[in-house]
């Protein structure tokens, strides 16, 4: 048990690398299907109050029955505490993954001593599908701890020396109850542990104890039973979608291995062989591992729990089996010298893995089409984004339509977009997802007022073979730049083809707030021969109230009669052209005032740039009239 210097600093590399694993992947992907199924307990929509603990509990046994509510609770005090964000909400996965490794080492130390726990840790840490779920919004990552820490204080509390302390006792039947509402599965992880508790555990004192405890645990499980036992009868999964047991186990034994399920029938071959000369505490932790997924293989026999696409519940055999994976390599002759060729081994498939078609499949990738959506994530966290409220979100895909998790989260988000347009082709026609109906279809593309990113993934779309791109929306918008450029992820600024791109890409728009609340995100004027075009970007109005006035004056300020006077309707685009032939040559001024239509009288504002307050006019740009 004695721990050096570099074995500590192992421990921390563990850490440090499960972390930036998971941090690194919190923006990589769009809202997972799953993860939106999550967030339905939190809010109904992102413009509504965070619900409260009793309401979030009412929706998951409403919503969700054959799901435990202990996770969306933490969820639910954890984006009160950090708000709304999906980077934030996958960060608490996160952290559970690292206190899961660290319970993890605790295990494994408590077993069989440094080395053993240190190779546990190092096997942990770069378990393909464990190291998934600690970056995704769900209670995966919480289960898996829920498991080593109800094996860690049993241990503890079974191997005890003397009296067991009254906190080790609470420690144990609060591991026990709590893994329960974390998730249904917990259930598997505590009739594993009877199991052991009852064929392979000496009966002391002790053993007794233990068995009143794990009562007790059970006691606090009461109030879901109901639930679980409704959740359970309504569950309709057809047996079609169940995996046979062989498959269950083949399944099972290469999500676990990286890939390498040779690995075990290896270690099972290990454990036999040198069962006799095991310690009881590296007996227990064989057996945990092989009763938790004997009793599922069986449980699946019984009911069809294991789905390919929805095998996620098994991790709660991962921990456990890192820790007697751990111990049965260290049975290896000569493992010393084994132990680094093994863990590079171990690290390339890691790394293999996690591209593999297979992880795709067994996290539900493949069936949702994640691998296939555009990366929306990109328009909240790329810098080089800075999309407007009254901006739209344009996607494209050949032949992949939006599910309702995604339309739910990113159709609109208030502060950062108005709504989302997804087009599709299906059965050769083109089809539409818009948050708002009226500008679903190709036709209603040609009345189209107002800014777009567009952001497709590359790999999957070719923007020019898909008619609704190529026949409307290229007709009637263009692209003004590239902003994101990626593998897998591009986002482009796109205008109306009648309006000037530098309106939008402008490095110091002309920014005007006025009193009234009306906002001009931006105004370029235009010289065209003997016309000045002026376009108008309008954030922010209320319609029909004000009309907004053009005029030109020469530099002393004298009036032209140049003069045009428009409503502001919806916000987006505006164009106009005033012809300026009968203008003298000269230097000129164009002004702009905002007035009620009604009232006639004029709103004051702030120059946002210059920070310059104005009363009636202010000064929006200037041209030149040759002789």
């Amino acid at each position: 048990m004695r721990r050096s210097k570099s074995h500590f600093a192992l421990v921390l590399l563990c850490l440090a690398l499960s972390y930036v694993l998971g941090v690194s992947n919190l923006k990589t992907y769009p809202v997972f299907e799953s993860e939106a199924n999550s967030i339905k307990h939190l809010w109904i929509s992102h413009s509504s109050p965070t619900l409260t603990i009793p309401e979030t509990l009412a929706s998951v046994f409403a919503r969700s029955p054959d799901h435990a509510p202990g996770y969306m609770m933490l969820l639910n005090i954890w984006s009160r505490l950090t708000g709304r964000d999906f980077f934030t909400l996958r960060l608490l996965s996160v952290f559970f993954g690292l206190f899961a490794l660290v319970l993890t080492y605790r295990l494994a130390l408590l077993i069989s001593g440094a080395d053993t726990a240190i190779m546990a840790a190092l096997l942990a840490a770069c378990l393909a599908y464990f190291v998934y779920y600690s970056y995704t919004a769900r209670m995966y990552s919480l289960l898996a701890m829920g498991t080593a820490w109800v094996a860690w204080s049993y241990w503890k509390t079974a191997s005890s020396e003397g009296t067991v302390p009254r906190y080790r006792w609470l420690n144990y039947i609060g591991a026990a109850a709590a893994i329960t509402w974390v998730h249904y599965f917990g259930l598997i992880v505590l009739a594993a542990l009877g199991v052991y508790h009852v064929f392979f555990a000496p009966k002391t004192r002790r053993w007794l104890q233990i068995s009143l405890a794990s009562m007790a645990a059970g006691l606090l499980f009461l109030p879901l039973l109901p639930y679980f036992v409704a959740g359970t009868a309504g569950r309709e999964v057809p047996w079609s979608d169940a995996l046979s047991l062989v498959d269950s186990a083949r399944a099972i034994a290469s999500i676990y291995t990286n890939g390498l399920p040779f690995v075990a029938p290896v270690v099972a071959i290990l454990a036999a062989v040198n069962y006799r000369r095991l310690d009881q505490a590296q007996k227990y932790i064989l057996i945990l591992a092989c009763a938790i997924v004997l009793l599922m293989l069986a449980a699946n026999e019984i009911a069809p729990l294991l789905i390919a696409r929805r095998i996620r519940y098994t991790i709660i055999f991962a921990l456990p089996w890192v820790c007697a994976l751990a111990v049965a390599l260290s049975l290896l002759p000569g493992w010393r010298r084994w132990r680094i060729p093994l863990l590079i081994l171990w690290i390339g498939a890691f790394t293999a893995y996690s591209r593999s078609d297979e992880m795709l499949l067994y996290t539900n990738w493949l069936t949702q089409n994640q691998h296939k959506m555009p990366h929306y994530q990109d328009l909240l966290y790329e810098s080089a984004v800075v999309t407007k409220e009254t901006d739209y979100i344009v996607s494209f895909h050949p032949n992949l339509p939006l599910s309702w998790q995604y339309r739910s989260y990113y159709g609109q988000i208030p502060g950062k977009w108005a709504g989302l347009i997804h087009l599709w082709t299906d059965d050769g026609i083109p089809a539409f997802y818009s948050s708002d109906p009226t500008l679903g279809s190709v036709e209603s593309m040609a009345n189209w007022r107002f800014p777009v990113w567009l952001v497709y993934n590359p790999r999957e779309t070719d923007l020019e073979s898909i008619p609704a791109y190529a026949d409307g929306f290229a007709k009637h918008y263009r692209s003004c730049g590239r902003v994101v450029d990626k593998p897998l992820s591009v986002i482009e600024r796109y205008a109306p083809v009648d309006v000037s791109c530098a309106l939008l890409t402008a490095p110091e728009p002309l920014a005007i707030q006025f009193d009234n609340e009306t906002e001009l995100a931006n105004i370029e004027i235009e010289m065209d021969s003997d016309s000045l075009n002026v376009y108008t970007w309008w954030t922010r109005t209320d319609f029909g109230i004000y009309t907004y006035s053009l005029q030109v004056v020469d530099r002393e300020g004298a009036q032209t009669g140049l003069q045009t006077d428009n409503l502001i309707g919806d916000s987006g685009f505006y164009t106009l052209s005033l012809d300026v032939s009968s203008l003298p040559a000269g230097e000129y001024v164009v002004n702009l005032i905002v007035y009620d239509t009604v009232s006639l009288k004029s709103q004051p504002g702030l120059a946002v740039g210059a920070q310059a307050r104005f009363q009636r006019e202010v000064e929006v740009g200037s041209f030149r009239v040759e002789g």
